[in-house]
């Protein structure tokens, strides 16, 4: 079983992953942890979302690993943590700064690794992804952010290319600067499904009118030890 880090660090591994597989591993991800999310019936943030944590199987089936930071609440939003665990690029800005955890930092965090996953570049270095992702959005180049290692689209393949394009605005939607603006992983889940169905545009400064986090009380926010597997299967 292969990790999904070694897949994007690695130009001849990257080229083996065509863009039909990738939106697969992408869905399947979401999936996952959608599941995570309520689909299962509790709340579950993993905390730690990273390529690192992602297995692939000898199908290229994804399967998420590492639960050893995740916990459980009884509801979305909660007061900050007092245990940080922090993946620098991953880590949603409010986690990293506050520790303020809720599900949507699991959002940020899928839709890093959903860009990773298209552009087949790491999000780190003095340009980060994140960074040059939001300049090609603004400057509507969004396209050029995929994966060169891969056969260049052709003029041919336009519903392809508006597959790849929509995706990358899903991820842009997920890493918006404020939880408030990012969509839940069901939503995620139904943007990824359909083609058709109009998406928000991402914006990178979040409006005025949009608060970054809602505390709740500690009551309100259970906190519950977690009896899990090491690994959940995404299919």
């Amino acid at each position: 079983m292969n990790a999904y880090l070694t897949l994007i660090g690695n130009v001849n591994l990257r080229a083996s992953l065509n863009w039909a597989r990738r939106l697969e591993l992408i869905r399947g991800f979401a999936h996952g942890i959608a599941y995570l999310h309520g689909g299962s019936g509790d709340n579950v943030i993993h905390r730690d979302l990273k390529p690192g944590n992602i297995l692939l199987d000898d199908e290229w089936k994804p399967k998420i690993a590492d639960f050893g930071t995740a916990k459980l609440f009884a509801v979305d939003q909660i007061g900050p943590d007092q245990t940080i665990v922090v993946s620098p690029g991953y880590a949603a800005p409010e986690y990293a700064r506050q520790g303020n955890m809720t599900l949507k930092c699991d959002v940020y965090s899928f839709g890093v690794i959903l860009l990773e996953t298209l552009s087949g570049r790491r999000n780190g270095g003095m340009q980060g992804l994140l960074s040059h992702a939001w300049g090609l959005w603004e400057t509507n180049m969004i396209a050029e952010l995929l994966d060169t290692t891969i056969v260049p689209l052709s003029e041919s393949e336009p519903e392809l290319l508006s597959k790849l394009t929509r995706c990358i605005q899903i991820g842009l939607l997920c890493v918006q600067e404020t939880p408030c603006e990012r969509p839940t992983m069901s939503s995620v889940v139904s943007m990824l499904t359909s083609t058709t169905s109009q998406i928000d545009r991402p914006r990178r400064r979040p409006p005025l009118d949009c608060e970054g986090f809602v505390a709740s009380d500690s009551s309100h926010g259970l906190e519950t030890e977690l009896l899990i597997p090491t690994t959940i299967d995404l299919t």
